[in-house]
């Protein structure tokens, strides 16, 4: 009797390994499968939700914000913080435009100009000429890590990460210019919608301050 058992239990745990392998087959892609190039090149355009944790240098949560992100090639987004500013940051493909609802002030640079991590993202010849990336298989995602080659000639982010799954952005993080981390949770990601170029236009309220940042 105690032989049957111990035969039954190594067969059910067979099976359950054998079930446990097909299951992380089928919804993961290795790292020798995904290609970044690729990835880029197949995104049109994308929608999604975010929560945002900004955290200090020794690692304390200082600030949790909320929003939506448009994205469009090429190089056309908008990001709308809605909690706790409202705060819209929005580029035309050649101009980024960061506005402050409740300053009533906006900031206009150009996009060679700015740290804006999307413009790192979405650039795939950007990325080739500045970045050496790795990607890492992990249970239920694909981690990448960029990181600034030496010799590359642009300043901007040192390194920042990806979190992808099923060709899903999942999660975006870097270290800002005063050294505090951020880390974007994305939600309801919508992969190649069709996104009209005006919702990438902006008019300046009448009222506000312009800075340019030239």
């Amino acid at each position: 009797m105690a032989q049957e058992m111990l035969s039954l239990i190594k067969k059910n745990s067979f099976y359950i390994f054998l079930i446990f392998i097909l299951f992380s087959h089928c919804n993961n892609i290795s790292s020798n499968e995904f290609s970044y190039r690729d990835f880029l090149n197949n995104l049109s355009s994308f929608k999604s939700k975010f929560k945002q944790n900004l955290f200090d240098k020794e690692g304390n949560l200082i600030q949790k914000s909320y929003g939506f992100i448009n994205y469009k090639k090429s190089k056309k987004f908008k990001i709308e913080y809605i909690m706790p500013n409202k705060i819209t940051i929005i580029s035309d493909g050649d101009f980024i435009t960061s506005y402050d609802h409740e300053l009533s002030q906006a900031i206009i640079s150009s996009l060679d100009k700015s740290n804006a991590f999307l413009v790192y993202l979405t650039d795939n010849e950007y990325i080739e000429n500045n970045f050496n990336y790795k990607i890492t298989a992990k249970p239920e995602y694909l981690k990448i890590h960029f990181k600034h080659k030496e010799n590359a000639v642009t300043s901007g982010l040192n390194s920042f990460f990806l979190k992808i799954k099923d060709y899903n952005i999942l999660q975006i993080s870097f270290i800002n210019d005063i050294d505090q981390e951020v880390v974007m949770d994305i939600s309801n990601f919508e992969r190649n919608v069709s996104i009209k170029d005006s919702n990438f236009k902006f008019k300046i309220p009448n009222n506000a301050d312009v800075l340019l940042n030239n």
